[in-house]
């Protein structure tokens, strides 16, 4: 698939493209979300005179037309230097947040086998109401037939 950048350059998209066999540096940097807004930023490869087979990283943002992208080097240079800015977890907070990820998970588990056993509750209740409307029905269709029969016979 080929796209042209503003500047006239033709671009393809490439998720996993690699010049010959080697692997580059940039084919294991992570795909970020953009910063402007959000959607995951793709690698595309430069098909241009300029830059031939130069790997990029760009918005695809079709709706905001996001202008975020950069070159393989300051690409790789911004996640490093984001990556730098996210504190390191100690093994006490992950435990923590591990138990506190249990915790939730059982409270949640017990909270659905409760709404599981209301849900069940409340079908029984309804079939019986369904049934007694049915039978509701039956004595007065019943009722409405004895009534005519009489009013048939007195004339």
């Amino acid at each position: 698939m080929h796209r042209h950048l503003r500047d006239g350059q033709s671009l393809s998209h490439s998720p996993s493209s690699s010049v010959g066999s080697q692997t580059t540096r940039s084919e294991s940097l992570p795909l970020i979300p953009c910063p402007d807004c959000g959607v995951t930023v793709k690698k595309f490869v430069s098909r241009t005179k300029l830059n031939p087979n130069r790997d990029f990283y760009k918005c695809i943002n079709k709706y905001t037309r996001c202008d975020f992208w950069k070159w393989d080097t300051d690409y790789e240079r911004y996640v490093t230097k984001a990556s730098n800015n996210i504190p390191s977890l100690d093994s006490e907070l992950l435990g923590t947040l591990q138990a506190q990820m249990d915790n939730l998970t059982n409270e949640f588990k017990r909270k659905c086998e409760s709404d599981e056993q209301q849900m069940k509750a409340l079908v029984a209740s309804l079939l019986k109401m369904k049934v007694y409307n049915c039978i509701g029905i039956i004595v007065i269709v019943t009722l409405l037939i004895m009534v005519i029969a009489l009013l048939i016979n007195l004339k």
